[in-house]
Protein backbone atom coordinates (compact mmCIF):
# COMPACT_ATOMS: atom_id res chain seq x y z
CA UNK A 1 0.00 0.00 0.00
CA UNK A 2 1.04 3.59 -0.46
CA UNK A 3 1.40 5.47 2.81
CA UNK A 4 -0.61 8.69 2.93
CA UNK A 5 1.71 11.17 4.59
CA UNK A 6 -0.20 13.27 7.10
CA UNK A 7 -0.18 14.50 10.69
CA UNK A 8 -1.31 11.14 12.06
CA UNK A 9 1.54 9.24 10.43
CA UNK A 10 4.14 11.90 11.23
CA UNK A 11 3.12 11.84 14.90
CA UNK A 12 3.25 8.03 14.88
CA UNK A 13 6.78 8.13 13.45
CA UNK A 14 7.89 10.64 16.08
CA UNK A 15 6.42 8.57 18.93
CA UNK A 16 8.19 5.42 17.82
CA UNK A 17 11.44 6.87 16.47
CA UNK A 18 11.66 9.18 19.47
CA UNK A 19 9.59 10.08 22.51
CA UNK A 20 6.73 11.99 20.84
CA UNK A 21 7.02 15.68 20.10
CA UNK A 22 5.38 19.07 19.97
CA UNK A 23 2.89 20.13 17.33
CA UNK A 24 5.65 22.15 15.68
CA UNK A 25 7.91 19.08 15.46
CA UNK A 26 5.11 16.99 13.98
CA UNK A 27 4.26 19.74 11.48
CA UNK A 28 7.91 19.89 10.44
CA UNK A 29 7.89 16.18 9.63
CA UNK A 30 4.67 16.56 7.65
CA UNK A 31 6.42 19.09 5.42
CA UNK A 32 9.41 16.79 4.91
CA UNK A 33 7.37 13.84 3.65
CA UNK A 34 7.87 10.21 4.66
CA UNK A 35 11.28 9.58 3.10
CA UNK A 36 12.53 13.03 4.04
CA UNK A 37 11.37 12.63 7.66
CA UNK A 38 13.01 9.24 8.10
CA UNK A 39 16.19 10.52 6.48
CA UNK A 40 16.16 13.57 8.77
CA UNK A 41 15.75 11.43 11.90
CA UNK A 42 18.38 8.88 10.86
CA UNK A 43 21.02 11.43 9.88
CA UNK A 44 20.86 13.11 13.25
CA UNK A 45 24.50 14.18 13.17
CA UNK A 46 23.38 17.02 10.90
CA UNK A 47 20.85 18.32 13.45
CA UNK A 48 22.17 21.16 15.60
CA UNK A 49 22.08 19.92 19.19
CA UNK A 50 24.33 22.62 20.61
CA UNK A 51 21.61 23.99 22.88
CA UNK A 52 21.37 20.65 24.66
CA UNK A 53 25.15 20.28 24.87
CA UNK A 54 25.41 23.71 26.47
CA UNK A 55 22.65 22.79 28.95
CA UNK A 56 24.48 19.60 29.83
CA UNK A 57 27.72 21.47 30.50
CA UNK A 58 25.98 23.79 32.94
CA UNK A 59 23.81 21.11 34.60
CA UNK A 60 26.38 18.32 35.02
CA UNK A 61 29.91 18.66 36.33
CA UNK A 62 31.34 15.23 35.54
CA UNK A 63 35.12 15.13 35.68
CA UNK A 64 36.57 11.96 34.08
CA UNK A 65 39.77 12.40 36.09
CA UNK A 66 37.85 12.48 39.37
CA UNK A 67 35.55 9.50 39.96
CA UNK A 68 33.97 11.19 42.97
CA UNK A 69 32.43 13.79 40.65
CA UNK A 70 29.94 11.14 39.51
CA UNK A 71 26.86 9.88 41.37
CA UNK A 72 24.16 7.34 40.46
CA UNK A 73 21.32 9.86 40.62
CA UNK A 74 23.13 12.39 38.43
CA UNK A 75 24.13 9.78 35.85
CA UNK A 76 20.47 8.74 35.62
CA UNK A 77 19.36 12.35 35.34
CA UNK A 78 21.96 12.96 32.62
CA UNK A 79 20.37 10.30 30.41
CA UNK A 80 16.81 11.43 31.16
CA UNK A 81 17.81 15.03 30.48
CA UNK A 82 19.21 14.07 27.07
CA UNK A 83 16.12 12.11 26.09
CA UNK A 84 13.82 14.93 27.15
CA UNK A 85 15.53 17.95 25.59
CA UNK A 86 17.41 16.58 22.60
CA UNK A 87 16.80 17.79 19.06
CA UNK A 88 17.85 14.31 17.88
CA UNK A 89 15.07 12.01 19.11
CA UNK A 90 16.14 8.87 17.25
CA UNK A 91 19.67 9.13 18.64
CA UNK A 92 18.34 8.93 22.18
CA UNK A 93 15.66 6.34 21.38
CA UNK A 94 18.29 4.04 19.88
CA UNK A 95 20.61 4.64 22.85
CA UNK A 96 17.76 3.70 25.17
CA UNK A 97 16.97 0.60 23.10
CA UNK A 98 20.58 -0.58 23.26
CA UNK A 99 20.74 0.16 26.99
CA UNK A 100 17.87 -2.31 27.39
CA UNK A 101 19.36 -4.79 24.91
CA UNK A 102 22.83 -4.81 26.51
CA UNK A 103 21.25 -4.47 29.94
CA UNK A 104 23.82 -3.28 32.47
CA UNK A 105 22.97 -1.65 35.79
CA UNK A 106 24.02 0.57 38.65
CA UNK A 107 23.18 -2.23 41.07
CA UNK A 108 26.57 -3.75 40.20
CA UNK A 109 28.41 -1.27 37.98
CA UNK A 110 29.74 2.07 39.24
CA UNK A 111 28.13 5.25 37.96
CA UNK A 112 31.38 6.26 36.27
CA UNK A 113 31.31 3.17 34.06
CA UNK A 114 27.57 3.48 33.38
CA UNK A 115 28.09 7.03 32.14
CA UNK A 116 30.80 6.01 29.70
CA UNK A 117 28.84 2.99 28.53
CA UNK A 118 25.98 5.38 27.76
CA UNK A 119 28.33 7.44 25.59
CA UNK A 120 29.46 4.29 23.79
CA UNK A 121 25.92 3.14 23.07
CA UNK A 122 25.09 6.57 21.67
CA UNK A 123 28.24 6.69 19.52
CA UNK A 124 27.54 3.32 17.88
CA UNK A 125 23.73 3.42 18.01
CA UNK A 126 23.31 3.26 14.22
CA UNK A 127 26.69 1.78 13.31
CA UNK A 128 27.50 -1.60 11.85
CA UNK A 129 26.17 -4.17 14.32
CA UNK A 130 29.59 -5.87 14.54
CA UNK A 131 31.20 -2.60 15.66
CA UNK A 132 28.53 -2.00 18.28
CA UNK A 133 28.84 -5.50 19.72
CA UNK A 134 32.65 -5.35 19.76
CA UNK A 135 32.71 -2.02 21.55
CA UNK A 136 30.16 -3.21 24.10
CA UNK A 137 32.23 -6.37 24.66
CA UNK A 138 35.21 -4.14 25.47
CA UNK A 139 33.17 -1.74 27.57
CA UNK A 140 34.34 -1.67 31.22
CA UNK A 141 30.76 -1.65 32.51
CA UNK A 142 29.91 -4.80 30.57
CA UNK A 143 33.16 -6.50 31.58
CA UNK A 144 32.23 -5.93 35.23
CA UNK A 145 28.50 -6.65 34.80
CA UNK A 146 29.02 -10.09 33.23
CA UNK A 147 32.17 -10.98 35.14
CA UNK A 148 34.60 -11.10 32.24
CA UNK A 149 37.06 -9.45 34.59
CA UNK A 150 37.26 -12.94 36.20
CA UNK A 151 37.60 -14.77 32.88
CA UNK A 152 41.15 -16.13 32.78
CA UNK A 153 43.08 -18.94 31.12
CA UNK A 154 42.52 -22.26 32.85
CA UNK A 155 39.48 -20.99 34.74
CA UNK A 156 37.12 -19.39 32.21
CA UNK A 157 34.05 -17.50 33.39
CA UNK A 158 31.17 -18.21 31.01
CA UNK A 159 28.78 -15.37 31.91
CA UNK A 160 29.59 -12.96 29.11
CA UNK A 161 30.05 -15.67 26.48
CA UNK A 162 26.64 -17.11 27.31
CA UNK A 163 24.74 -13.82 27.27
CA UNK A 164 26.54 -12.71 24.12
CA UNK A 165 24.76 -15.53 22.29
CA UNK A 166 21.56 -15.88 24.32
CA UNK A 167 20.61 -12.20 24.56
CA UNK A 168 22.85 -10.03 22.41
CA UNK A 169 23.17 -11.79 19.04
CA UNK A 170 21.60 -15.06 17.82
CA UNK A 171 19.38 -16.15 20.72
CA UNK A 172 19.11 -19.67 22.15
CA UNK A 173 16.77 -20.80 19.38
CA UNK A 174 16.33 -19.49 15.85
CA UNK A 175 13.30 -17.15 15.93
CA UNK A 176 12.01 -18.61 12.65
CA UNK A 177 12.99 -22.30 12.56
CA UNK A 178 13.09 -22.92 16.31
CA UNK A 179 16.36 -24.82 15.96
CA UNK A 180 19.04 -24.38 18.67
CA UNK A 181 21.75 -21.90 17.72
CA UNK A 182 24.56 -23.13 19.95
CA UNK A 183 25.56 -25.78 22.45
CA UNK A 184 27.02 -25.73 25.93
CA UNK A 185 30.38 -26.60 24.37
CA UNK A 186 30.10 -23.46 22.23
CA UNK A 187 29.60 -21.41 25.40
CA UNK A 188 32.70 -22.94 26.97
CA UNK A 189 34.84 -22.45 23.85
CA UNK A 190 33.60 -18.89 23.43
CA UNK A 191 34.47 -18.09 27.05
CA UNK A 192 38.05 -19.28 26.37
CA UNK A 193 38.23 -16.85 23.44
CA UNK A 194 37.39 -13.93 25.75
CA UNK A 195 39.91 -14.77 28.47
CA UNK A 196 42.21 -11.86 29.26
CA UNK A 197 39.65 -9.22 28.24
CA UNK A 198 39.93 -7.23 31.43
CA UNK A 199 40.54 -3.72 32.82
CA UNK A 200 43.57 -1.64 33.62
CA UNK A 201 43.29 1.89 35.04
CA UNK A 202 39.52 1.92 34.41
CA UNK A 203 39.92 1.06 30.70
CA UNK A 204 39.71 -2.08 28.58
CA UNK A 205 42.95 -4.04 28.56
CA UNK A 206 43.88 -7.25 26.78
CA UNK A 207 46.10 -9.18 29.16
CA UNK A 208 47.99 -11.72 27.06
CA UNK A 209 49.20 -13.52 30.17
CA UNK A 210 45.59 -14.37 31.05
CA UNK A 211 44.44 -15.28 27.54
CA UNK A 212 43.95 -18.83 26.31
CA UNK A 213 45.76 -19.05 22.95
CA UNK A 214 44.83 -22.70 22.46
CA UNK A 215 42.78 -24.07 19.56
CA UNK A 216 39.02 -23.79 20.03
CA UNK A 217 36.03 -25.30 18.24
CA UNK A 218 33.11 -22.92 18.04
CA UNK A 219 29.86 -23.67 16.23
CA UNK A 220 31.47 -26.21 13.92
CA UNK A 221 34.63 -24.23 13.16
CA UNK A 222 38.09 -24.84 14.63
CA UNK A 223 40.91 -22.35 15.06
CA UNK A 224 42.88 -20.21 17.47
CA UNK A 225 39.88 -17.91 17.99
CA UNK A 226 39.87 -14.75 20.05
CA UNK A 227 36.93 -12.63 21.14
CA UNK A 228 36.85 -10.63 17.92
CA UNK A 229 36.60 -13.85 15.91
CA UNK A 230 33.63 -15.00 17.99
CA UNK A 231 31.83 -11.69 17.51
CA UNK A 232 32.47 -11.73 13.76
CA UNK A 233 31.11 -15.27 13.55
CA UNK A 234 27.93 -14.38 15.40
CA UNK A 235 27.28 -11.09 13.61
CA UNK A 236 27.56 -12.80 10.25
CA UNK A 237 25.03 -15.49 11.12
CA UNK A 238 21.50 -15.79 9.73
CA UNK A 239 20.18 -16.47 13.21
CA UNK A 240 21.56 -13.15 14.46
CA UNK A 241 20.07 -11.26 11.52
CA UNK A 242 16.66 -12.75 12.26
CA UNK A 243 17.01 -12.27 16.03
CA UNK A 244 17.82 -8.57 15.66
CA UNK A 245 15.23 -7.99 12.91
CA UNK A 246 12.55 -9.45 15.18
CA UNK A 247 13.68 -7.58 18.29
CA UNK A 248 13.87 -4.20 16.54
CA UNK A 249 10.52 -4.82 14.90
CA UNK A 250 8.82 -5.70 18.18
CA UNK A 251 10.30 -2.66 19.90
CA UNK A 252 9.48 -0.14 17.19
CA UNK A 253 6.43 -1.59 15.39
CA UNK A 254 4.29 -4.39 16.87
CA UNK A 255 4.65 -7.79 18.61
CA UNK A 256 4.92 -11.20 17.00
CA UNK A 257 5.90 -10.46 13.39
CA UNK A 258 5.43 -13.33 10.94
CA UNK A 259 8.36 -15.38 9.70
CA UNK A 260 8.33 -13.91 6.19
CA UNK A 261 8.53 -10.39 7.58
CA UNK A 262 11.44 -11.33 9.86
CA UNK A 263 13.27 -12.90 6.93
CA UNK A 264 12.62 -9.82 4.80
CA UNK A 265 14.32 -7.50 7.24
CA UNK A 266 17.05 -10.01 8.01
CA UNK A 267 17.77 -9.76 4.29
CA UNK A 268 18.19 -6.01 4.67
CA UNK A 269 20.70 -6.65 7.47
CA UNK A 270 22.89 -8.66 5.09
CA UNK A 271 22.26 -6.55 1.98
CA UNK A 272 23.37 -3.43 3.87
CA UNK A 273 26.51 -4.96 5.45
CA UNK A 274 24.97 -5.31 8.95
CA UNK A 275 24.14 -1.59 9.12
CA UNK A 276 21.76 -0.79 11.97
CA UNK A 277 21.01 2.53 10.30
CA UNK A 278 19.87 0.94 7.06
CA UNK A 279 17.88 -1.73 8.85
CA UNK A 280 16.08 1.01 10.77
CA UNK A 281 15.50 2.94 7.55
CA UNK A 282 13.81 -0.12 6.03
CA UNK A 283 11.62 -0.55 9.13
CA UNK A 284 10.62 3.09 9.43
CA UNK A 285 9.73 3.45 5.74
CA UNK A 286 7.83 0.16 5.47
CA UNK A 287 4.09 0.07 4.80
CA UNK A 288 3.62 -2.16 7.85
CA UNK A 289 5.09 0.49 10.15
CA UNK A 290 2.20 2.83 9.28
CA UNK A 291 -0.52 0.17 9.28
CA UNK A 292 -3.49 0.16 11.64
CA UNK A 293 -1.97 -2.94 13.21
CA UNK A 294 1.07 -0.89 14.25
CA UNK A 295 -0.53 2.31 15.52
CA UNK A 296 -1.05 2.39 19.28
CA UNK A 297 -0.17 -1.32 19.37
CA UNK A 298 2.44 -0.95 22.12
CA UNK A 299 2.15 0.04 25.77
CA UNK A 300 4.32 3.02 26.64
CA UNK A 301 7.07 2.18 29.07
CA UNK A 302 7.52 4.73 31.88
CA UNK A 303 10.30 6.60 30.06
CA UNK A 304 8.17 6.91 26.93
CA UNK A 305 5.26 8.16 29.04
CA UNK A 306 7.22 10.71 31.08
CA UNK A 307 9.63 11.98 28.43
CA UNK A 308 6.89 12.04 25.80
CA UNK A 309 4.54 14.03 28.00
CA UNK A 310 7.19 16.63 28.81
CA UNK A 311 8.21 16.93 25.15
CA UNK A 312 4.65 17.22 23.85
CA UNK A 313 3.78 19.97 26.33
CA UNK A 314 7.07 21.85 26.13
CA UNK A 315 7.92 21.29 29.79
CA UNK A 316 11.05 22.85 31.26
CA UNK A 317 13.05 22.20 34.42
CA UNK A 318 16.00 20.38 35.92
CA UNK A 319 14.22 16.98 36.07
CA UNK A 320 15.76 16.28 39.47
CA UNK A 321 12.88 14.10 40.69
CA UNK A 322 12.02 12.39 37.42
CA UNK A 323 14.24 9.35 38.03
CA UNK A 324 12.47 8.78 41.34
CA UNK A 325 9.06 8.89 39.66
CA UNK A 326 10.23 6.54 36.91
CA UNK A 327 11.44 4.10 39.54
CA UNK A 328 8.02 4.16 41.21
CA UNK A 329 6.49 3.52 37.79
CA UNK A 330 8.66 0.41 37.50
CA UNK A 331 11.58 1.58 35.38
CA UNK A 332 14.78 2.70 37.01
CA UNK A 333 16.90 4.25 34.29
CA UNK A 334 20.47 2.93 34.24
CA UNK A 335 19.46 -0.08 36.32
CA UNK A 336 17.42 -2.72 34.47
CA UNK A 337 16.22 -5.54 36.75
CA UNK A 338 18.55 -8.16 35.25
CA UNK A 339 20.64 -9.03 32.20
CA UNK A 340 17.51 -9.66 30.10
CA UNK A 341 16.39 -6.04 30.49
CA UNK A 342 12.98 -4.60 31.33
CA UNK A 343 9.53 -6.03 30.84
CA UNK A 344 7.27 -4.90 28.00
CA UNK A 345 3.63 -4.60 27.02
CA UNK A 346 1.06 -5.11 29.76
CA UNK A 347 3.90 -5.83 32.17
CA UNK A 348 4.06 -2.07 32.66
CA UNK A 349 0.45 -1.85 33.78
CA UNK A 350 -0.57 -2.32 37.40
CA UNK A 351 -2.39 -0.27 40.01
CA UNK A 352 0.65 1.31 41.65
CA UNK A 353 2.55 2.09 38.44
CA UNK A 354 -0.49 3.70 36.79
CA UNK A 355 -1.20 5.74 39.92
CA UNK A 356 2.36 7.08 39.81
CA UNK A 357 1.89 8.01 36.15
CA UNK A 358 -1.23 9.97 37.06
CA UNK A 359 0.60 11.61 39.97
CA UNK A 360 3.52 12.61 37.75
CA UNK A 361 1.19 14.25 35.21
CA UNK A 362 -0.74 16.00 37.98
CA UNK A 363 2.40 17.30 39.71
CA UNK A 364 3.77 18.64 36.43
CA UNK A 365 0.54 20.27 35.26
CA UNK A 366 -0.41 21.74 38.62
CA UNK A 367 2.97 23.46 39.04
CA UNK A 368 2.62 27.13 38.17
CA UNK A 369 6.10 28.31 39.08
CA UNK A 370 9.36 28.29 37.15
CA UNK A 371 11.35 28.93 40.32
CA UNK A 372 10.97 25.49 41.89
CA UNK A 373 14.28 23.80 41.32
CA UNK A 374 12.87 20.29 41.26
CA UNK A 375 9.59 20.88 39.44
CA UNK A 376 8.71 20.73 35.75
CA UNK A 377 6.89 23.78 34.43
CA UNK A 378 4.43 23.82 31.52
CA UNK A 379 3.44 27.19 30.10
CA UNK A 380 -0.14 26.52 28.99
CA UNK A 381 -0.40 29.97 27.36
CA UNK A 382 1.84 28.58 24.61
CA UNK A 383 -0.51 25.65 24.04
CA UNK A 384 -3.82 27.40 23.46
CA UNK A 385 -6.06 26.58 20.49
CA UNK A 386 -6.61 29.19 17.73
CA UNK A 387 -9.23 31.88 18.18
CA UNK A 388 -11.71 30.17 15.87
CA UNK A 389 -11.52 26.86 17.77
CA UNK A 390 -12.70 27.71 21.28
CA UNK A 391 -15.95 25.84 21.81
CA UNK A 392 -15.87 22.97 24.29
CA UNK A 393 -15.82 20.40 21.49
CA UNK A 394 -13.13 22.27 19.56
CA UNK A 395 -10.93 22.65 22.62
CA UNK A 396 -11.16 18.97 23.51
CA UNK A 397 -10.39 17.97 19.91
CA UNK A 398 -7.45 20.37 19.84
CA UNK A 399 -5.79 18.81 22.89
CA UNK A 400 -6.57 15.23 21.86
CA UNK A 401 -4.72 16.02 18.62
CA UNK A 402 -1.91 17.73 20.50
CA UNK A 403 -1.33 14.66 22.68
CA UNK A 404 -1.74 12.00 20.02
CA UNK A 405 -3.59 12.50 17.87
CA UNK A 406 -5.86 10.37 20.06
CA UNK A 407 -9.21 8.91 19.06
CA UNK A 408 -11.69 8.46 21.90
CA UNK A 409 -15.33 7.37 21.96
CA UNK A 410 -18.19 9.85 22.15
CA UNK A 411 -18.79 9.17 25.84
CA UNK A 412 -15.19 10.07 26.73
CA UNK A 413 -15.19 13.15 24.51
CA UNK A 414 -18.45 14.33 26.10
CA UNK A 415 -17.07 13.79 29.61
CA UNK A 416 -14.02 15.91 28.77
CA UNK A 417 -16.27 18.63 27.34
CA UNK A 418 -18.47 18.57 30.45
CA UNK A 419 -15.39 18.97 32.64
CA UNK A 420 -14.59 22.24 30.89
CA UNK A 421 -18.03 23.62 31.77
CA UNK A 422 -17.90 22.81 35.50
CA UNK A 423 -17.23 25.68 37.87
CA UNK A 424 -15.28 25.43 41.12
CA UNK A 425 -18.39 24.22 42.97
CA UNK A 426 -18.98 21.46 40.45
CA UNK A 427 -21.97 23.10 38.78
CA UNK A 428 -22.34 23.32 35.05
CA UNK A 429 -21.92 26.70 33.45
CA UNK A 430 -20.85 28.27 30.19
CA UNK A 431 -17.30 27.68 29.03
CA UNK A 432 -15.18 30.60 27.92
CA UNK A 433 -11.49 30.24 27.21
CA UNK A 434 -9.87 33.14 29.05
CA UNK A 435 -6.74 33.43 31.20
CA UNK A 436 -8.44 32.02 34.28
CA UNK A 437 -9.95 28.99 32.58
CA UNK A 438 -6.72 28.38 30.69
CA UNK A 439 -4.81 28.27 33.95
CA UNK A 440 -7.31 26.00 35.67
CA UNK A 441 -9.29 24.06 33.11
CA UNK A 442 -6.67 23.54 30.44
CA UNK A 443 -4.17 22.23 32.97
CA UNK A 444 -6.86 19.93 34.32
CA UNK A 445 -7.92 18.83 30.85
CA UNK A 446 -4.34 17.94 29.93
CA UNK A 447 -4.06 15.88 33.09
CA UNK A 448 -7.30 14.04 32.30
CA UNK A 449 -6.12 13.27 28.76
CA UNK A 450 -2.77 12.03 30.09
CA UNK A 451 -4.75 9.69 32.34
CA UNK A 452 -6.83 8.18 29.53
CA UNK A 453 -6.02 4.55 28.61
CA UNK A 454 -5.49 5.70 25.01
CA UNK A 455 -2.63 7.98 26.05
CA UNK A 456 -0.69 5.07 27.53
CA UNK A 457 -0.52 3.33 24.18
CA UNK A 458 2.29 4.11 21.78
Amino acid sequence: MAVTWNTENAAHLLRRAGFAGSQAEVADLVKRGLEGSVDYLLNYESIDNSALENQLKSEFRFDPTELKSFSPSEVERFFIFRMTFTKRPLEEKMTFFWHDHFATGLSKVKDYFMYYQNLTLRKFALAKFDDLVLNVAKDPGMIIWLDNIDNVRGKPNENFARELMELFTCGVFDVVSGQPNYTEDDVKESARAFTGWTLQRQNFFFNQNLHDFGVKTFRGQTGNFNGEDIIANLCNDNATARFMAKKLWEYFVYPNPKADLIDRFAGVYFAKAHSIKELMRAILTSDEFYSDKAKFALVKNPVEFVVGLVRQLGGTGTLRLVAQSLSLQGQEVMDPPDVSGWTSGLGWVNTSSLLERYNFANDMLSNRSTSKERAIFVDVTKLLPPADKQSKADVVDFYLNLMGPLTVDNKTAKALQNYLALDDSGKKGKFKLDDATADKKIRGLLHLIASLPEYHLN
